[in-house]
């Protein structure tokens, strides 16, 4: 049926055009702007070595397209290169430009041709190195792996050439290289399958890879040059780019740059992996091909360099109407909206009044609005009280407290890595930090130079994470990297990571500044002291060479005799001149507001993991930093956009979305939010371990207390400085707990509960039902729902039966259970 209505509609359409055609004016279309020549200029080093060019043209419209098949190249009778269709071949050292024309249109190139006169200087890290990693020799799942396969061992990724240029050519004494008969080295016969190899085939004879390895053996396999280049880094052309519909392709093209100023094509040698291949799929070559609609991203990785192509299949064009509900009340709006736009996703609609006042005092505070909160507000006529009640909520205790919880989960508060004491004083000094609403970069930085007893000092238990030992500094160096910087350099450890420029160098490094912290055993009872040293130093574990601190991503620092390092390492990581630092706690706040992510996961910031929307990232990191890091006011201006007022209803256009904020995304609340939910809605108070009845789940300091709900619902266990450890999805076991478990019967049925209170009241049904509501979901019941209850009243022997009931069922709902 389907079918024959798209026949229809495609004939009915075309017959309507046609006419529409004859009576209407033509509209002009759009005309050639400009071409671009890729890449702009590029450096040749050594006789032959070929580049290809891509043109890009730029239409009227903003639209572009790759016309590189249809471009003529010309060199203008310059000898310094060779022109090959798109590809300049360098011939003699000098420099000259290249030309590219279409449809009337020029562009230019530069091409610089240096040691074109030499004789080929061979680099074992350069020239071979690439070839394993196209074929995916030195992959984890084939001799990249720790063990190896079939006795050959290379680093992952090619990170450690020097390692694998013993492995090629000395291990099992030399057999891997024949020097005398270059075809006859094993590293030419397996990967041809002259003889058999596990790995299968990976080139043949006639290839070119085949022809530049032997080639290399005949020169004697030589390691490298007297200077051997290494790459900085990598361009990708295009960055960015459109394709128009499924079915579309584009090439994607790879310049690796050189510490010496050369350049190289890599795209045959580089990795491809895209985030979304339902999007786009990419395959080993750099071809892109649209998949479906949306965006994505592709990440590219040649040697240490890495980069990352946008990619967008546009959708079906939407009405202006479908944006007009969307009324932005401040920047944050615009740029949401700006980019909804772009994408064709159309938003929902303004969450309404009860959908708010429940999501807001969950966000703010971890709490449910009590049933005369939630009517004082549904009637309140003020135009402003959505602002009043965001106001009121951040003055309030449930606010500290919640967000104490937060901060002791990422932290590690717990007295698995901390005495109980220490625990204790940590909590009360985070507490009283967000009490006083403390700057965060003072938060960070008294953490990071902490010195003292864990016992007296609350934020020295920051270092009380894990064993001191021989693994203390970089254990640290990854805790406080992913906590405060978003950054995960785990990778890094063992080689250079794998998506991302991180390399072992910058792990060791960081590490190098927790090199002197030490610890010493108190005059209490398991109390232990942190303080700097004045000796000791972290050594790279492959040559046991002492190494110096740098910056991630930075410079080699010197200290001054004697010098806490911590010091030196907080002042950058805390500065306004470090932009991971700010983006990192507004990526963390922005997902816990508004359900996920600019960066998404917020523990994974890097270069190829790169926002949605990255000029509404870039605004909130400098927003922050205008409010000189006040984080409760940053809350405020998220919390009064139209953004996070938002609606959790989904419409056609934006059913899929889950990164431009389209719509809410519910989540289930936290264990230690839903049993305080449930306790504040019946009434039943609990007890935890040695607190006094009425604390709070979420304003308990150990989360070692046992409390099986709170296990089963995914309390954080705080082994690890990552928001990953709190679990946010529905099970089976939740779902029979809740329906059958006593932590809800037992409560709902208790004679002090709020059922048997409103019964010994004498509350009419009506009214129990419209107090149920209110205090369970924020609302008052609909007419579908009041018909529902009351036939259960009818049918239930007394008041009390049918009022649990319906309590019990509210409280097994999604509505309840999920914060949307």
């Amino acid at each position: 049926m389907l079918k024959r209505w798209n026949q229809w509609r495609a004939s009915a359409v075309s017959a309507s055009a046609l006419a529409l055609l004859i009576a209407a004016p033509a509209f002009a279309a759009p005309t050639l702007s400009k071409i671009d020549v890729y890449p702009s200029e590029m450096v040749l080093t050594g006789k032959d070595t070929v580049q290809r060019l891509m043109v890009i043209a730029t239409y009227s419209d903003g639209s572009q397209k790759d016309v590189t098949g249809q471009a003529k190249f010309s060199n203008g009778g310059a000898t310094k290169f060779r022109l090959i269709g798109n590809k300049v071949s360098s011939s003699i050292n000098g420099e000259a430009p290249v030309t590219a024309s279409f449809g009337g249109k020029t562009g230019q190139a530069k091409v610089t041709v240096r040691e074109a006169d030499l004789q080929r200087s061979w680099s074992f890290a350069n020239d071979i190195v690439p070839i394993f990693t196209k074929y995916g020799c030195n992959t984890g799942g084939c001799h990249g792996s720790p063990a190896g396969r079939g006795g050959f061992r290379l680093s992952l990724f090619g990170y450690e050439p020097d390692y694998d240029y013993d492995q090629v050519t000395k291990d099992q004494d030399g057999k891997r290289v024949n020097l005398q008969i270059p075809a006859k080295s094993l590293i030419l016969l397996k990967p041809t399958l002259q003889i058999p190899h596990g790995g299968g085939p990976r080139f043949k004879t006639e290839d070119a890879d085949y022809k530049l390895i032997q080639a290399w053996v005949k020169a004697g396999a030589p390691q490298k040059p007297e200077f051997d280049r290494r790459v900085k880094s990598i361009k990708v052309y295009p960055e960015s780019w459109v394709l128009r519909e499924v079915g579309d392709e584009q090439q994607v093209m790879v310049i690796a740059h050189f510490d010496d100023g050369a350049t190289r094509d890599v795209t045959e040698f580089s990795r491809f992996h895209t985030y979304d291949d339902t999007v786009i799929y990419c395959d080993e070559e750099g071809l892109l091909s649209a998949e479906g609609k949306g965006e994505t991203t592709v990440n590219v990785r040649f040697l240490a360099g890495v980069g990352v192509v946008r990619l967008q299949v546009p959708r079906d064009p939407l009405p202006a109407a479908a944006f007009a509900g969307f009324k932005p009340l401040n920047r944050i709006d615009e740029l949401v909206l700006a980019k909804l736009k772009q994408s064709q996703v159309g938003p929902s609609p303004l969450a309404n009044d009860s959908e708010f006042i429940r999501r807001v005092y969950l966000d703010v505070g971890g709490i449910i609005p009590t049933s005369d909160e939630t009517r004082k507000f549904l009637a309140d006529k003020d135009p402003n009280k959505r602002s009043k009640v965001i106001d009121q909520l951040l003055t309030r205790p449930e606010y500290v407290e919640f967000w104490t919880l937060k901060w002791a989960d990422l932290l590690n508060n717990t007295a698995d890595q901390k005495e109980n004491k220490g625990v204790q004083t940590f909590y009360r000094w985070i507490r009283d930090s967000i009490g006083h609403n403390k700057p965060y970069n003072q938060f960070v930085y008294e953490m990071l130079t902490a010195s003292g007893s864990g016992y007296r000092n609350g934020p020295v238990n920051w270092y009380m994470n894990g064993q001191f030992g021989g693994d203390y500094a970089i254990l640290m160096a990854s805790s406080t990297s992913q906590a405060f910087l978003g950054i995960r350099i785990d990778c890094a450890r063992c080689h250079n990571h794998a998506f991302e420029a991180w390399s072992q160098m910058d792990y060791y490094g960081f590490a190098a500044f927790f090199a002197r912290t030490r610890t010493k055993t108190g005059t209490q009872e398991d109390e232990r002291i942190i303080f700097p040293a004045t000796t000791g130093e972290v050594n790279f574990p492959r040559t046991g060479e002492r190494v110096q601190a740098r910056y991630l991503g930075g410079d080699v620092v010197t200290f001054r005799p004697n010098e806490d390092r911590r010091i030196r390492m907080a002042k950058w990581l805390t500065s306004s001149n470090n932009p991971w630092f700010r983006k990192n706690i507004t990526n963390r706040i922005w997902r816990h507001l508004v359900g996920i992510g600019l960066s998404d996961p917020v523990d994974d910031l890097r270069a190829t993991n790169p926002a949605a929307n990255e000029p509404l990232w870039d605004y909130l990191a400098e927003s922050l930093l205008a409010k000189k890091y006040d984080l409760k006011d940053f809350m405020r201006e998220v919390l009064n956009s139209r953004t996070y007022q938002t609606s959790s209803s989904f419409n056609n256009s934006n059913v899929g979305d889950r990164k431009l904020f389209s719509h809410r995304l519910p989540r289930r609340m936290y264990a230690e939010v839903l049993l305080d939910a449930i306790i504040k809605v019946t009434n039943v108070p609990q007890k935890f371990g040695p607190y006094p009845v009425g604390t709070r789940a979420i304003a308990v300091p150990d989360n070692t207390i046992n409390n099986g709900f709170l296990d089963l619902f995914g309390r954080a266990s705080r082994s690890v400085t990552c928001e990953c450890e709190r679990t946010e999805e529905v099970n089976v076991t939740m779902v029979l707990n809740l329906l059958n478990g006593g932590t809800l019967n037992n409560r709902i049925s208790n004679p002090n509960g709020r059922v048997a209170r409103l019964i010994k009241a004498n509350t009419p049904p009506d009214k129990i039902m419209e107090e149920l509501y209110l205090a369970v979901l924020a609302r008052y019941p609909n007419a579908k729902d009041k018909e529902a209850a009351q036939k259960l009243f009818a049918a239930a022997a007394n008041p009390q039966e049918a009022g649990e009931d319906l309590l019990w069922g509210l409280l097994n709902t999604r509505e309840f259970v999920f914060n949307h």
